[in-house]
């Protein structure tokens, strides 16, 4: 630099210029220049080392065909100032417009002058407010609506004439991370007639390869007199866009390739090929942008390469500025969220929502700085994501109250977007306080008391949240609805019971931290290009979390199997099976990563480019490329896409595709691997999830023990009996659980190793009540078994007794039928006796009556001739006889007695002789006298007659 010679710079470049306007610029030059020059580099407060010969460039880089004074000092101002702070930026605009003697028409604002060619003198930027700024346009996140407040004007006025036809030149954009280069610049870019931009997005490996792949994608390689060249394919001039030029990582030498290659294309307009031919840029205009901040994972551009590339430098809009800009963006916002309350959305309440908005942003950058943890990094663009994100909500469901219900989801939003990627207790406690304040302070409102058992969720949205495959996101993401934290159990139960069905058995155990993961997770999955930075510990839930919801919202989940052979190659090959998923399916498909699955260091670096880009450079050779895109020819042209159908691709990829990184936040390479990889904090929501509540880490063993016990009904019983006593024994021994582990945390001890800790304790319990249960069982059982014995014995015994009494009854019967038996037997022995006696005595009876009969038989022997005779003697009596015995008035004595002892043997005691008369009277009184049946006559009848026989002896004497 010392050898330079600048007159001759400035000499040199004055030939370049019309004659009508040289004699100004060179009398300008002189008076100004080399002063603002000097001043300069006296300052030395460069944002990017560059060499005074790119000093010197820049500060002529707006002075071409300059004709006007007042043109000269603002061009001046923006060339010479564009590489500067700030401050020294601000204090270079007064120095130099005091040189001029002209006075500022912004006194506070000296940066904020352009020169009015109109009016011919310097005037001041204003706000030039949108008009009819539609909710249409802002559903493309990526190219959202500029609003053109005087940082944005200044910024656009200070690159602009370096895209022009006339004064096309190479130039790199700087500004601190989210300010907005990337926006202003392609806002600049749609501006341009017949330009195509081709997009480079930069990380650790990209090199020059990678720019002509991009190059060989949008020109057209063609052979022209000079030999090669390249040109743009659909249109007269390309710009080739480099995304962060300074992350890609320098050799050891500390040479970076893409520097390099693109200082030999700038400087020489082409570039040697592989096979050492020269081959020319036509039409090509390099633009860059950079993040300044000088984070791990960026590098410091080359003096050479800064000094051949015109710079400018862009900062983070005034805080009057941002509520400008977010009070445009809410006015559509609020007009579509409130529906029949959009008469809410007055231009005064959106401004004061706004200033809300803006305040809770600055105050929470101030308060947490990348100085505590390298992700307390809170750029505009987290405003941007706020306000769009109130698309999700209905505003008017929350509260009945308007104003409270547009509070109550303001606050929940912001608690996501800043209060999830804070670390300790102390900082949420703080941002609490902060939020509360400002909610409380500007609208006097209570809303954040109403918060505290509330989750937004896709299924708590009327419209569901299950989708059909290959349906895209809505632009902003699906609607969230509030559940509160019992309904959102029982949905999260139902989703883990489909999730069992139909992958492996999830055993989840449901306390608030789970329900607050899960309905983080669900808010960032279901929106496009959705992807999570989840820093904590190991066991926390967050692998669970992302697989339970990827599930429930209907994604495809993926996660590379790792093994011992697991190299890049394959890597790649899991990249490419996900991407034409994402890309070519359209399919929401999930990757998840876990920091054990980065067993390459370029793991890392590929992820990061397709969080920047959707593509991995080089993934893809052009013959792999060109088939797969064919099938996208149809998609692209229904979707009014135009441009290369590679970044069709890449956009559908960025859309759908949803990367979770689970990073454990101890390890010692966390930092370094999120700070060298800028796409980690910046495309990814980071979730702090480092731990447990400690309410939650004392619920956590009462759940499991409730669990491992049982929730029968019969149980549920018997633990309402056991009164308080029993509770408070279980609430003592939760907190025991609690201090063992934090007696070991500063051992390092995770919540994992909490979880194995009860998980090992459960299944001791489980053993031991098994144990003890079986042992019971055993001795319930025998217990069992002696009652039932007992009982038998107790039933024999009630039996004995009865049938002892029945059979006392029975014996004394026995004993009795004996006696009977006995007397009978003896009665019948006695009555043996007396029949012997009566046998011997009927024995001398018959042999008296055998005698008598033989007696009777002998005179039977002499009287029956008597009584035949008598029988004949009977039958001889003749009838005239017998009238003439009756005719007689008084028989003989000897007649009478005849017939007196006829008559009395016959029974007849009447012995009248009238009786006798009517005897003989009878008809067959011979006939009976003759059959006369001696035994009928009885003793009495014998005996009279006998007496009758001895009275009358003479009667009856035979010779008479």
């Amino acid at each position: 630099d010392e050898d330079i010679d600048v007159g001759a710079l400035l000499k040199s470049w004055l030939r370049g210029q019309p004659e009508e306007c040289g004699s100004n610029l060179e009398n300008w030059l002189g008076d100004y220049f080399q002063r603002a020059l000097d001043w300069v580099l006296k300052q030395n407060d460069f944002v990017v080392e560059t060499s005074l010969v790119g000093t010197v460039f820049n500060g002529l880089s707006h002075l071409n065909a300059v004709t006007e004074r007042g043109q000269f000092i603002v061009g001046l101002l923006r060339g010479m100032g564009g590489n500067l702070n700030l401050k020294t930026r601000q204090e270079f605009a007064k120095e130099l417009l005091s040189w001029a003697r002209e006075s500022p028409p912004d006194t506070k604002k000296p940066l904020d002058t352009y020169y009015d060619s109109d009016n011919g003198h310097l005037a001041a930027y204003t706000f030039q407010r949108p008009e009819g700024l539609t909710l249409e346009q802002l559903s493309h996140t990526h190219s959202l609506p500029v609003i053109e407040t005087p940082d944005m004007q200044r910024g656009l006025h200070c690159f602009s004439p370096w895209l022009t036809a006339q004064h096309r030149q190479p130039f790199m954009v700087v500004g601190p991370e989210g300010c907005g280069k990337g926006m202003l610049l392609c806002y600049a870019f749609s501006r341009l007639r017949s330009t195509q931009v081709a997009v480079v997005h930069c990380s650790a490996q990209t090199s020059s390869r990678h720019v002509l792949q991009k190059l060989s994608q949008t020109c057209l390689l063609l052979s022209s007199n000079t030999g090669r060249v390249f040109r743009p394919k659909d249109c007269e001039n390309l710009v080739l866009y480099l995304k962060d030029i300074n992350l890609p990582k320098p050799d050891k030498w500390g040479t970076s390739n893409l520097t390099a290659f693109l200082q030999q294309a700038l400087t020489y307009k082409g570039f040697y090929d592989e096979n050492l031919e020269w081959v020319s840029l036509e039409n090509i205009q390099v633009v860059a942008s950079m993040s300044t901040g000088g984070a791990v994972g960026s590098h410091s551009l080359t003096s050479r390469f800064s000094s051949i590339v015109r710079i400018c430098t862009i900062d983070y809009p005034d805080r009057e500025q941002l509520q400008t800009i977010y009070s445009a963006y809410l006015q559509p916002v609020l007009q579509h969220s409130l529906g029949s309350q959009a008469s809410w959305a007055s231009t005064g309440k959106t401004h004061q929502l706004a200033g809300s908005l803006v305040q809770l942003y600055e105050q929470v950058k101030a308060k947490f700085t990348v100085d505590d943890h390298s992700h307390y990094l809170f750029t505009p663009c987290i405003l941007t994501e706020w306000v769009l994100s109130l698309l999700r909500y209905d505003l008017t469901a929350a509260q009945s109250n308007v104003t409270d219900s547009v509070l109550e989801v303001v606050a929940y939003e912001a608690r996501r977007l800043f209060r999830d990627r804070l670390v300790s207790s102390k900082d949420l406690h703080t941002f609490d306080n902060i939020l509360s304040s400002i909610i409380r302070g500007d609208w006097g409102s209570d809303a954040l008391d109403n918060m505290t058992d509330g989750f937004y969720v896709t299924w708590g949205a009327s419209e569901g949240a299950v989708m059909a495959p290959g349906q895209s996101l809505p632009p902003h993401g699906k609607q969230l609805g509030c559940l509160d934290s019992a309904d959102l159990k029982q949905v999260i139960q139902k989703g883990v019971v489909l999730y069992s069905r139909d992958n492996r058995e999830l055993d989840l155990l449901l306390f608030w931290e789970v329900l607050d993961f899960v309905s983080r997770v669900d808010r960032i999955l279901s929106r496009p290009s959705g992807s999570l930075l989840l820093a904590g510990r190991s066991g926390v839930g967050r692998h669970t979390a992302t697989c339970l919801v990827s599930h429930m919202l209907g994604y495809t989940l993926f996660t590379p199997k790792i093994s011992r052979g697991y190299t890049l190659k394959l890597f790649s090959n899991d990249l490419k099976s996900v991407m034409q998923l994402a890309g070519l399916e359209g399919q929401q498909v999930v990757l998840l990563l876990e920091d054990y699955q980065f067993v390459h260091p370029a793991f890392l670096e590929m992820v990061n480019s397709l969080l920047s880009s959707g593509e991995v450079p080089g993934l893809y050779t052009p013959e792999e490329l060109e088939p797969l895109l064919s099938s996208l020819k149809d998609a692209a042209s229904q979707d009014g896409f135009t441009g290369p159908l590679y970044n069709y691709f890449s956009y559908r990829i960025q859309q759908n595709l949803h990367i979770v990184l689970i990073m454990d936040c101890s390890n010692s390479n966390f930092t370094i691997n999120c700070e060298s990889n800028p796409a980690f904090y910046r495309k990814c929501s980071v979730q702090w999830m480092e731990g447990w509540s400690e309410s939650s880490m004392k619920k956590i063993p009462e759940l499991l023990l409730a669990k491992t016990e049982g929730g029968g009904e019969e149980n549920g019983r018997e633990k309402a009996t056991k009164g308080k006593s029993s509770g408070s024994a279980q609430g003592d021994l939760c907190r025991l659980f609690l201090m063992v582990h934090e007696s070991c945390r500063e051992h390092g001890a995770t919540p994992s190793q909490y979880m194995a800790f009860l998980h090992v304790y459960t299944a001791l319990y489980s053993r031991k009540q098994s144990q003890l249960t079986t042992r019971q069982q055993h001795l319930q059982a025998g217990v069992s078994k002696l009652n039932e014995a007992k009982a038998l014995v107790d039933e024999l015994k009630r039996r004995a007794a009865e049938q002892s009494a029945l059979l006392k009854t029975k014996q004394q019967e026995a004993d009795s039928a004996l006696q009977e038996i006995t007397t009978s037997m003896q009665n019948a022995s006695d009555q043996k006796t007396e029949m012997e006696k009566i046998k011997g005595k009927m024995a001398q009876e018959l042999s008296k009556i055998e005698e008598r009969k033989a007696k009777i038989d002998d005179e039977l022997k002499e009287v029956q001739p008597l009584v035949d005779e008598a029988k004949r003697a009977v039958g001889n009596i003749k009838s005239e006889a017998l009238s003439e015995i009756r005719s007689l008035r008084m028989p003989p004595d000897v007649i009478r007695d005849i017939l007196e002892g006829v008559l009395r043997l016959m029974g007849i005691f009447d012995t009248s002789w009238v009786s006798m008369k009517s005897f003989l009277a009878k008809r067959g009184v011979r006939e009976d006298i003759a059959t006369f049946e001696a035994r009928n006559i009885t003793p009495e009848i014998r005996q009279s007659v006998e007496e009758l026989l001895n009275r009358n002896k003479a009667s009856f004497d035979p010779k008479v």
